[in-house]
């Protein structure tokens, strides 16, 4: 369990959003640390006095120059990145853009102005990189890059008004909008503003208000968790008080051996029930940005838990006061107790006369019918095909002739009415355990099936490695799992919905509901052993690969010892050359498969038993030469082995293991 305080959980998205207020209200304030007056020094390659002297000297000029600073461009970048802040800013007319790189040291300056670059090619500088050249760089050099900015301003001030005079006075203030267009402007970035911070605002009170809903909910999951725990405790104490009594007497506390063991029954479904629910309410997933379908599932698990709570409030009222040994009976749910009770039951009736026990069983029929109508309505059971009660009308008609059917000797008929009930009370409880099953299952389906589903990457890079050392029909093989698995994740994705439409309260088809969870339980299965495959699918080839290596080297030895063996008679050994031959070239191709990829197993094995199987028969040629005689002088390791000439067949892929030895 998470114990983090749950402000300091949130914390980092309220300094987020908090943040993102800050620069909605003020946005100007980043700005203004970056642009003052007629500079933009992002690279901070000037000091405060030389942002306040260039801006002194750029003022109220003809020509308007405005600088940026940037580092770490080439050529190229900075000249497109001048152009582009031209652009943006609108700059035109008499507007002029100068761009300073550094690392590396460049110098760009940008305008839109065609009588501007006419005097610049009637001026000494001839060109705009003339004007770079020998006003800018020389003050560079030095050190003086505020110098430089000012020597190119007055430089192209001093070129002339490019106007005619009849225009000058409009061209001189080209610079500057006009005040409404200011006051425009002003306008809309206060309006902006505003909506900026609302929207923030609005942000900050979302959060806060998710934040608390994603606490309460964590409180209810830990009040249902600490419920859970109680019943589980109480239930405990009664299991340990049943369990320290002595049971050999009979009786403890009023309750017969039967009903302490149907007693013990009881308390382990129910705790069994009350585990299922814990681990429900564990797994509940409550994020700050997901609380409506957490809280709907929370309080799904909190009625569950108030019906079961209910459901053991009344069944140990009931066992405190029905379950003496004076007025109740034996009946157990367990069918490995059935053959125990049945015989307790004629023990017990045994002293009674055939009136008395058919009114004993009615009464204890009628004692299990209202037990199970009680059942049934605190778990909400509809009664459709599944009926238990027609099981009870049964046993309730053999008890009410059990003094006839007694007197005709039908003993059998006291376990007919016990297995009646017996049958009555297991399809309740199969039912409820249907049901239970289904909604765990329901839950837990979906991430079992994200826990185990095989990422794409994952699986080509599996297919990968297969492909660097092995043949296309392997990778076939991982092909065909990897679909498989694709196969048994949409079955389960299908029989999901059927699960949860046989789950409904006006259905209730709990047993077919059974049955399609059974099913995908054994999809999750087979999707777990397909995983394993795909993941351990190379690690299993080099094995195999390894035996066969192996193998072959066995068969490459005998092989040398019977080649040796001729070497004593080199006349004889000519009629065993071919064989001999044969023999080394047919080890050699399987040698020559074993190292050299792509490796084709199945044909590998298949070629290594042909190698053996002339092995065999290069070796039977040697005996029948050299004679038994000649052979059982050799050492005991090399006559074990030309005794049992034959040479064990290798079937990796389609026999048993059991097969790889002899």
């Amino acid at each position: 369990m998470n114990n983090k305080p749950r402000t300091i959980r949130y914390m980092p998205v309220i300094l987020l959003l908090l943040l993102a207020v800050n620069m909605c209200l003020y946005p100007g304030s980043a700005l203004a640390a970056e642009q003052k007056g007629h500079i933009m020094d992002h690279a901070s390659l000037f000091a405060e006095e030389d942002i306040s002297r260039m801006n002194a000297r750029l003022d109220h000029h003809t020509y308007d120059l405005y600088v940026i600073t940037g580092t770490g461009m080439s050529e190229s970048e900075g000249m497109k990145l001048a152009n582009e802040v031209y652009e943006q800013a609108g700059f035109s007319g008499n507007q002029l853009l100068l761009m300073i790189t550094t690392d590396p040291n460049y110098v760009h300056l940008v305008f839109d102005n065609e009588e501007l670059s006419e005097r610049i090619a009637r001026s000494n500088a001839g060109s705009i990189a003339g004007v770079t050249d020998s006003q800018f760089v020389p003050y560079a050099k030095k050190g003086d890059l505020a110098g430089g900015v000012i020597a190119v301003s007055d430089y192209l001030n001093g070129l002339g008004d490019v106007s005619s005079p009849d225009t000058s006075s409009a061209l001189s203030a080209a610079g500057q909008p006009p005040l409404s267009e200011q006051n425009g402007k002003s306008l809309r970035q206060v309006i902006f503003y505003i909506i900026g911070g609302c929207v923030a605002a609005a942000l900050l009170v979302l959060l806060i208000v998710r934040a608390v809903a994603s606490e309460k909910l964590h409180r209810r999951q830990k009040r249902l968790r600490a419920r859970v725990d109680e019943w589980n405790e109480r239930l405990g104490s009664l299991s340990h008080s049943d369990s320290s009594g002595s049971l050999d007497k009979g009786m403890l506390g009023g309750f017969s051996a039967a009903a302490i063991t149907a007693r013990k029954l009881d308390i382990q479904k129910y705790s069994s029930q009350l585990d299922r629910l814990r681990q429900c309410i564990d797994s509940r997933n409550i994020s700050l940005f997901s609380t409506t379908r957490p809280a709907k599932e929370l309080q799904g698990l909190e009625q569950q838990l108030n019906a079961q709570a209910v459901q053991i409030e009344e069944w140990l009222k009931y066992g405190h006061s029905s379950g003496t040994a004076d007025n109740s009976h034996p009946l157990v749910e367990n069918s490995e107790l059935a053959g125990q009770s049945w015989d307790g039951a004629v023990d017990e009736l045994s002293g009674q006369s055939p009136e008395q026990q058919s009114r004993r069983w009615l009464d204890d029929i009628e004692h299990a019918e209202r037990e199970l109508r009680w059942q049934i309505e605190q778990e909400q059971l509809m009664i459709n095909t599944d009926n238990p009660f027609l099981m009870l009308d049964q046993a309730r008609s053999e008890a009410e002739y059990l003094p006839n059917l007694l007197a005709r000797g039908d003993i059998d008929s006291i376990r007919r009415i016990e297995q009646h009930i017996r049958e009555a009370r297991s399809l309740v409880a199969d039912l409820i355990r249907y049901r239970d099953d289904a909604r765990e299952m329901l839950a837990l389906a979906p991430q079992q099936l994200e826990q185990l589903q095989l990422q794409p990457e994952r699986y080509e890079q599996e297919v990968e490695l297969l492909r660097e050392q092995y043949a296309r029909v392997h990778i076939q093989e991982q092909r065909d799992r990897y679909a498989r698995m694709q196969e048994l994740q949409f079955q389960i994705e299908q029989l999901l919905p059927k699960i949860a439409d046989a789950l409904d309260e006006h259905d209730q088809q709990y047993r077919h509901a059974n049955v399609l969870t059974t099913e995908v339980r054994t999809a999750l299965d087979q999707i777990h052993h397909q995983r394993n495959a795909i993941l351990g699918y190379r690690d299993e080839l080099d094995l195999h690969k390894k035996l066969l290596m192996e193998n072959w080297e066995l068969m490459s030895a005998r092989h040398r010892e019977g080649v040796q063996l001729l070497t004593g008679i080199p006349e004889e050994g000519l009629a065993a050359l071919q064989s001999q031959n044969e023999s080394f070239h047919m080890l050699e191709q399987v040698r020559r498969r074993l190292i050299n990829p792509p490796i084709h197993l199945p044909e590998l094995e298949e070629a290594m038993m042909l190698a053996a199987a002339r092995l065999d028969a290069f070796l039977q040629d040697v005996q029948e030469i050299i004679g038994i005689s000649d052979l059982a002088q050799q050492p005991e390791a090399s006559s074990t082995d030309i005794e049992r000439p034959g040479t064990p067949s290798m079937r990796l892929f389609r026999n048993h293991p059991e097969d790889n030895h002899e």
